[in-house]
């Protein structure tokens, strides 16, 4: 059987643009199906989908939303025909076209909002936003008060983390513990982790792409990550119940391949 490994960019948020994309505002029932007959217009049309965006508040809702964007660029289709087609598809309550909100087609689809990532309000920053932020906190203040700052409030995070999430799920031993924080820091885009070593004083864990050191590539001459080092400390102590120390040893930001952390157990 062939395997998917390849990495894939993952575009999220409600805001698309391009010259011949158009945006669409759907209400649906929540039943299966849904999605299919959606795509079942654009295939009818020969169009692209190019964003498929739901919101569903809770399995039981009976209706949800869909921000559906589609690449008309070159086509001889009508976009009121498409609307029209999606009005008319099984499961479809309604649909409206969405008014582009700024010049260069942006389309942003106002009905999503706020943005929620595992169940928590979510912001985007862009790498170039949080680069700035961090550089420039460095020359304002003392780069040492700067890199306490993070880590102390990654420490609170990395509690909470494990407080909000980890602690309710039942038999949640050391290793399911780890996994769940892996997982987070993947679904949340932060960087690709890995756990290289464990044994009873130490777990090594590894992290390709981290964001916070490869904003600050160039900039620093040690190992640039102090409020993912500090989450990673503060969920650790929860989850093994033990004091823990955490160091980072290898970093992006001073030419290393990956981040390398190890976590050494009192």
């Amino acid at each position: 059987m062939l395997m998917i490994r390849e990495l894939d960019e993952l575009v999220l948020g409600n805001m698309v643009f391009g010259k011949g994309i158009y945006g669409f505002h759907i209400k649906v029932e929540n039943v299966p199906g849904v999605a299919a007959s959606i795509s079942q217009v654009a295939f009818n049309r020969g169009v692209n989908i190019v964003s498929f965006v739901p919101s569903i508040s809770s399995r039981e809702a009976e209706v949800a939303s869909i921000f559906l964007a589609v690449d008309f660029y070159g086509k001889a289709e009508s976009p009121s025909d498409f609307l029209n087609d999606l009005k008319q598809a099984p499961g479809v309550i309604d649909a409206q076209m969405i008014t582009p909100k700024a010049k260069g087609n942006v389309i942003v689809d106002e009905h999503f909002f706020p943005l929620i990532f595992s169940d928590s309000r979510a912001i985007l920053f862009g790498l170039a936003s949080l680069s700035i932020l961090l550089r420039e906190l460095r020359k304002v203040f003392n780069p040492k008060a700067v890199d306490s700052l993070l880590y102390h409030s990654g420490y609170t995070i990395g509690t909470r983390l494990y407080t909000v999430h980890a602690a309710k799920v039942k038999e949640m031993g050391d290793k399911e513990a780890l996994e769940l924080l892996q997982a987070f820091f993947l679904g949340a885009g932060w960087g690709r982790p890995e756990v290289i070593r464990v044994s009873e004083n130490s777990i090594t864990l590894r992290f390709y792409d981290l964001w916070e050191c490869e904003v600050m590539k160039g900039f620093v001459q040690e190992p640039a990550s102090h409020y993912v080092r500090g989450i990673i400390a503060g969920y650790m102590t929860l989850a093994l119940r033990k004091i823990i120390e955490v160091t980072e040893h290898k970093c992006i930001a001073i030419h290393s391949p990956f981040c390398e952390f190890i976590i050494r157990i009192m």
